[in-house]
């Protein structure tokens, strides 16, 4: 009996083990309405429903999304053209839990934290923006994102165009759910080179969204140092010199690292 039982558990610790070193590249289910909007390989839509940040945050993730994080201006015009510019703030995916100073009446430090992991890469506060003035008169630091009218503060930015404000845990409003429909899953990459030699990068793209693979999806590539590696069109790495760089693939806003070293 208790061998049987031993057993059974080395079972269940080693399926754990394998699915934790062999993760599928599909994740859960995303359930994306059929009336969302579409940009650049991402899905979004807009809930009207006024509630807090944290629990924006938990029904987008339970959507199979996330809440929205914006990449450049230019996704965030597109966002703020598909919600008939709404002169109301938004919950987007950026958070600071970073203590106030009280004595000088100013945040320790500004640096936003985004729900994706990612580091942050474009900001757009309004001009007085972000203050973390909810810090000073209640018990809860943590501070979240807005994107809209930047807390309507027209007075000082063109209401018409979007900036970002910032609120405590308690504020009540909108938000917009991201999918990242698309993923890149690396099959072989020349991790390692000699200099002189070469080797290519084979992928395969996921729809998540419809738990397909991509046929004849084509992603581009991009060296972070040409000096290190060069790569062409077809995924092809030469090593130049001795080093260390990244080639970065992309498919419709789907983006892979990988890591070459050349020695």
């Amino acid at each position: 009996m208790k061998k049987t039982f031993v057993f059974g558990i080395l079972t269940i610790v080693f399926a754990v083990v394998i699915a934790a070193l062999n993760p599928d590249p599909v994740q859960a289910k995303m359930s994306i309405p059929e009336d969302a909007f579409e940009y650049n390989g991402h899905m979004y839509y807009y809930y009207k429903d006024a509630v807090t940040w944290e629990e924006a945050k938990t029904a987008c993730k339970k959507l199979g999304g996330h809440l929205v994080v914006f990449s450049d201006k230019d996704e965030e015009n597109a966002i703020w053209e598909y919600i008939n510019k709404k002169q109301a703030e938004v919950w987007m995916g950026l958070y600071n839990t970073e203590l106030p100073d009280r004595v000088y009446m100013k945040m320790v430090d500004y640096t936003w934290k985004s729900v994706t992991g990612e580091k942050v890469k474009y900001e757009n506060w309004s001009e007085v923006q972000p203050d973390g003035l909810y810090h000073f008169f209640t018990d809860t630091f943590d501070m979240y994102a807005t994107f809209g009218d930047g807390e309507s503060v027209s007075e000082f930015k063109d209401s018409t165009t979007p900036s970002w404000g910032d609120h405590d845990s308690e504020y009540k409003t909108g938000y917009v759910c991201e999918w990242d429909i698309y993923d890149i899953v690396i099959d072989y990459a020349p991790k390692k080179l000699k200099k002189g030699k070469s080797g290519t990068i084979t992928y395969t793209v996921f729809d998540k969204a419809g738990y397909n693979k991509v046929k004849k999806a084509t992603a581009t590539f991009k060296t972070s140092n040409k000096k290190i590696a060069k790569v062409s069109k077809t995924g092809k790495v030469t090593a130049v010199k001795k080093g260390k760089c990244s080639i970065t693939l992309t498919f419709k806003g789907c983006t892979k690292k990988v890591k070459i070293t050349v020695s």
